[in-house]
């Protein structure tokens, strides 16, 4: 019976880990398909400044649409990560009147502009850091130790939501 239970939580422990490793791989993977593709655009005539057309069958046109299909999974992992306000803000003056435009992180991943690449990359080690340190996480003994004693607070906030949800319909 002891050995059951031994095993469970050495299944849980793995496979908490895998899913935050998985999620690191992806990140790896996607800034280098992002940073290469990068450096292949600002090779091209007009040098990132304004939006080029690519030829079809242009080598980019691969990577952006990897990029376009990958755009929802990142959007997510950086909200997860608490990255997902971040964004560039543009200021435009028409006149007297001043007009400010924020830009997701995630939004911009296809964009085809050069003003959007250093929020890009730089968004990448912050949340590629955050899903390695939950990975790590996973082998601390100091965090299962909280969980448990945290989670009967977890349950009760869990259900208070589902509670009010289920009654007033309202997302708390």
């Amino acid at each position: 019976m002891l050995w059951y239970i031994i095993g469970a939580i050495v299944l849980i422990i793995l496979g908490r880990f895998w899913y935050y490793w998985r999620e690191v791989l992806f990140l790896r993977e996607l800034n280098k398909t992002y940073g290469s593709f990068w450096h292949e655009y600002l090779k091209l005539p007009g040098n990132g400044n304004r939006p080029y057309v690519l030829d079809p069958g242009h080598p980019a046109l691969e990577k952006i649409t990897k990029l376009k299909k990958s755009r929802t999974h990142f959007a997510r992992l950086l909200e997860n990560a608490g990255f997902g306000k971040m964004g560039v803000v543009e200021q435009k003056r028409i006149g007297t009147a001043t007009y400010r435009t924020t830009h997701k992180i995630s939004e911009m991943l296809d964009k085809i502009e050069e003003k959007y690449l250093t929020a890009v990359l730089e968004s990448f080690d912050p949340t590629i850091g955050y899903y390695e340190d939950r990975a790590k996480e996973s082998f601390d003994p100091l965090y299962w130790v909280l969980l448990v004693l945290r989670s009967p607070k977890l349950i009760l906030e869990w259900s208070a939501h589902f509670v009010r949800t289920l009654i007033f319909g309202m997302k708390a």
